[in-house]
């Protein structure tokens, strides 16, 4: 059956075209016109990372194991920051609505949880598959580094918690 086929099969056939990495968008709901901004400056979101921790039963001499509570890992995003259209500050106001440190509040779930959808695209930039991502909120923020020692783009690194990932 796979007797004829090697590597060339995988470039040379548009069935076997591998995914690339940095064919993706992801985009955050709820933002307002900050989402456009903050998909733009995006250098890197890892893809969901899910199972379910194992439950054992045992009986006599016996063990089995079924499936126990779904876990979902947190998710880092990193941007790049834009001084012009300010994804410091985005990032910023997103994160007090979570918690002022001003105040010392702790924000409405309904208010700073958001939806969020993944899009991976295939190399000519046509739709290939989406991602939903439900109940994103940043957990924690790392706003970078300063250097005098380089010239780099600042990059902000984001940890989401999300309640549901699934693949549509």
């Amino acid at each position: 059956m796979f007797a004829n086929m090697n590597a060339m099969h995988l470039s040379a056939n548009k069935s076997y075209e591998v995914q690339r990495t940095n064919n993706f968008e992801i985009v955050i709901a709820d933002l307002g016109d900050d989402a456009r901004t903050i998909a733009l400056a995006v250098t890197g979101f890892p893809a969901p990372t899910q199972g379910n921790s194992p439950i054992s039963l045992s009986y006599q001499n016996a063990n089995v194991k079924v499936a126990g509570q779904r876990d979902l890992s947190d998710f880092s995003l990193t941007v790049k920051d834009l001084i012009t259209a300010d994804v410091e500050g985005i990032i910023n106001n997103w994160h007090r609505s979570v918690y002022d440190p001003v105040t010392g509040e702790i924000g409405w779930a309904a208010d700073y949880k958001k939806s969020a959808t993944l899009y991976e695209y295939s190399p000519d930039g046509s739709y290939v598959r989406t991602w939903k991502l439900v109940g994103v909120w940043p957990s924690n923020v790392d706003y970078g580094n300063f250097s005098y020692d380089s010239g780099g783009a600042r990059e902000i690194t984001i940890t989401l918690s999300v309640d549901q990932a699934y693949r549509e």
